[in-house]
């Protein structure tokens, strides 16, 4: 089999209705978001398939308000279901966790004859399609977290540590794309894609897969409410940090950075962070946030509570710059999507796809964002400027096409089409891979 030649494998009947399984057994981050919007552009396509979202009961305690969008639908065509609870206790231990999801993803794959498996978290799968039981239907993954390819970026220097990474996430995926079960691989990081297409041998089709959202935008009624609610105060330059508030976002190197800030730039500066802090870290920002009072004039607006996907472009409105100073992030970040879909530039880490995309699509500054003094500096810069000319809003909108509703309604078309499809050529995707 020619490497990047794929055919797809779900074949049936054009005119039959296919069923497809959508499994996601985590709770938080990105999925809940990536859940809702699926049903969505599944419900509003016209596609005359079914999709059935597999999940677990914590899931429908901790998101009923996702849970009710999606039933409100009232589409026969999109449905949920939820495991058992003995079947959820099967996922309470780490180590045994994705050897049992997978077990129960063949398990209900045969109970509910799908035609088609979508495994929404492939990542953490892998070893478990590897070396577990044998899927009884064609399934697609949704890869997120590539980094084997990392060294075609500008500047990048990896340790010791990331090149193992590297190589155990590439030894992994190679196992996964021998599987002939799997069909499509779909990429997050669309800057992976000819890399992978070129250094692995499948007969999966291998592509992009849009980070797409509902691209409503709030109104400025909304937008003040919200402004009045967290107590911005007038004048300030509001500086946002959005989503799951963990080591792994950086809260602390943000918040030690106000103490790097001139009296100038401070004393005009908002810091707000807005989402659920993890438990382990919460005392330490609780704290943290406090004590900038005693020594800085920067205002800090701490929001610790989960943020609905149907609220998130409202805090992208209120900020004039989003925050993505996250820590060695690996993997794409929708975070960048929303910010170009309300022109909002970003100061950003400038390790792996994050720092790429910035660089590659003029998104606005990207800094060492494990060095508080960097981070300081960057939003000194902001501070000195009008930010909105640091983002190149004709780039933001390629950006944004290469993920588009309608990108990902021909992705979840293609997942259930009985036709062949042979992978596009690598130009159509020459902008998200550009390796400048």
């Amino acid at each position: 089999m020619h490497k990047g030649v794929t055919v797809s494998t779900t074949s049936s009947n054009p005119c039959e209705p296919q069923k497809v399984l959508a499994v996601d057994f985590e709770f938080s981050g990105h999925h809940p978001a990536y859940i809702e919007n699926i049903a969505n552009v599944w419900s509003q396509s016209n596609l005359n398939h079914h999709i059935e979202f597999l999940l677990c009961n914590r899931f429908r305690e901790l998101h009923g308000n996702t849970v009710n969008n999606i039933e409100r639908l009232s589409d026969p065509k999109v449905s949920l279901r939820f495991i058992s609870e003995d079947e959820e206790r099967l996922l309470a231990n780490p180590k045994s966790k994705y050897w049992n999801a997978w077990k129960l993803f063949c398990k209900y794959a045969t109970e509910r004859k799908a035609n088609h498996g979508l495994v929404m978290f492939l990542d953490m799968f892998q070893l478990s399609i590897w070396l577990g039981q044998k899927s009884p239907i064609p399934f697609s993954g949704i890869y997120f977290r590539p980094t084997f390819h990392y060294e075609l970026y500008q500047g990048f220097r990896p340790s010791l540590r990331e090149r193992l990474v590297g190589w155990r996430k590439a030894f992994l995926l190679q196992r996964v794309l021998k599987k002939p079960q799997l069909s499509n691989l779909l990429s997050v990081d669309g800057t992976a894609v000819p890399y992978i297409r070129e250094n692995f041998s499948t007969s999966a089709r291998v592509a992009h897969f849009p980070d797409s959202f509902s691209r409503q935008s709030p109104s400025d009624q909304q937008a003040n409410e919200l402004r009045d609610t967290l107590g911005i105060e007038p004048g300030r330059m509001v500086f946002c940090l959005i989503g799951v508030l963990d080591n792994r976002k950086g809260p602390m190197q943000l918040l030690n950075a106000i103490r790097h800030l001139p009296d100038d730039v401070a004393e005009k500066t908002c810091i707000l962070l807005a989402g659920r802090i993890s438990d382990g870290l919460r005392d330490q920002v609780v704290d943290a946030v406090l004590k900038v009072k005693s020594y800085s004039k920067a205002q800090v607006v701490l929001h610790d509570q989960y943020i609905p996907p149907s609220q998130i472009l409202t805090y992208y409105k209120i900020s004039d710059v989003m925050l993505t100073t996250y820590q060695f992030h690996k993997g794409s970040s929708s975070a960048l999507i929303h910010a170009a879909h309300e022109n909002k530039p970003v100061l950003s880490s400038n390790y792996g796809w994050l720092g790429h995309m910035v660089r590659t699509y003029s998104l606005g500054i990207d800094i060492d964002s494990s060095d508080s003094v960097a981070i300081a500096n960057g939003i000194t810069r902001f501070a000195h400027s009008d930010p909105s000319k640091l983002l190149n809003q004709s780039h933001a909108s390629d950006l944004l096409r290469e993920n588009s509703q309608e990108k990902l309604a021909m992705e979840l078309t293609r997942l259930v089409s009985p036709t062949p499809f042979v992978t596009a050529p690598l130009d159509e995707i020459e902008i998200i891979a550009s390796a400048s």
